[in-house]
């Protein structure tokens, strides 16, 4: 019996497209779906051969190294999470040239670009850096900058009208509806997102998400919001940028290799945006991230970000414009009281 993969199989969006297209009805034998898109396994090489094959070209060869099922998992996440090698090893039954080959992960220094980078914003040169990965990607003159806005695009994501986010204020004071918009300037102070003076709506997809971002302290009172957009907007998801970008569909471009050097830098960026800062470090440790909020927020056609919440539940959104946000009225504020804080830890 000829076994059939499903598009669920996958996380490529353009992988799954070409799936539903070309599939029919069946259930799947490697995730177990029931009245799926499916096609038969030795149609998938195929779908997968330019990703593969682009893999092969530019990611350097070594014994000791990663097979090919763990390059497309860990690098491009081509697949869901419920899915074994089995399924590769039987898309390339008859290619044995790629079964055994061995590779090492992306031969990329961008972490080392985006310290750098870094170090450049916070203190260098503020406003007007001077290094290579600045004058590549961020300026319209650059060489890579068509690209990186074609990149940028597939992390479009549509936050609709029947969504609910949520937004929490410590306060002893009891707060009203219009209490809960973003700070006013002359008490707005820095964020991951927005510099000090700019003000910028932070809300959350969980209360406990709100919550836990505010960090409150025991025993004192909390207000949540319930929040609706006015009509549909648009925002950047970077929540996990290299599962959300479709490699399939990029994999025929002779600067792929440039491609990934600006996926690998969102998702250093998308990272940073998650990452716990200290306090007394914040006025320096998010120069980096505001920068690039207002590198995205003037592309134009962008209403805010989303990015996970760095304590680990959730993802938090940053809405660049108030007047699109609406607070219903007829939904009463949650007033809670702060019983104790259980704090997390790792061991250095």
């Amino acid at each position: 019996m000829v076994r059939k993969c499903c598009s669920n199989c996958f996380s490529d969006k353009a992988l799954k497209l070409q799936i539903n297209s070309i599939g029919r009805i069946s259930r799947c034998h490697y995730c177990g779906t029931n009245d799926a898109s499916t096609i038969n396994i030795d149609q998938l090489y195929m779908l997968i051969s330019p990703l593969i094959e682009v893999i092969d070209s530019i990611f350097e060869k070594d014994t000791d190294g990663y097979s090919l099922f763990h390059i497309l998992s860990s690098e491009f996440k081509l697949f869901t999470s419920n899915v074994q090698e089995q399924i590769i090893e039987d898309a390339l039954q008859n290619k044995q040239e790629f079964i055994n080959k061995k590779y090492k992960n992306f031969p990329t220094n961008t972490q080392n670009e985006w310290e750098a980078f870094k170090y450049e914003l916070k203190h260098n040169n503020r406003f007007f850096p001077q290094i290579e990965i600045y004058r590549d990607a961020f300026l319209e003159t650059g060489n890579l900058f068509e690209k990186f806005t074609e990149v940028i695009e597939q992390l479009n994501y549509e936050i609709t009208t029947s969504d609910t986010l949520f937004r929490a204020r410590i306060s002893d004071n009891i707060l009203k509806h219009q209490e809960m918009n973003k700070p006013p300037l002359e008490k707005v102070t820095i964020g991951r997102a927005n510099p000090d003076g700019i003000s910028y709506l932070y809300t959350a997809q969980l209360i406990e998400t709100a919550l836990t971002e505010i960090r409150p302290s025991n025993g004192q009172t909390v207000y949540i919001a319930c929040l609706k957009v006015k009509q549909d907007i648009n925002v950047i998801n970077l929540c996990d940028p290299k599962k959300d970008i479709s490699f399939i569909s990029l994999s025929s471009t002779d600067d792929f290799h440039k491609i990934m050097k600006l996926v690998n830098l969102l998702d250093q960026f998308a990272k940073e945006l998650s990452l716990p800062v200290l306090p007394n470090r914040s006025h320096l440790d998010y120069i980096p991230t505001q920068f690039i909020t207002e590198f995205f927020k003037n592309l134009g056609g962008i209403d805010g970000l989303m990015f996970n919440s760095s304590f680990g539940n959730g993802y938090n959104l940053v809405i660049f414009d108030q007047d699109k946000i609406d607070i219903p009225i007829d939904i009463p504020l949650k007033k809670l009281r702060i019983m104790g804080i259980q704090p997390d830890y790792t061991e250095l």
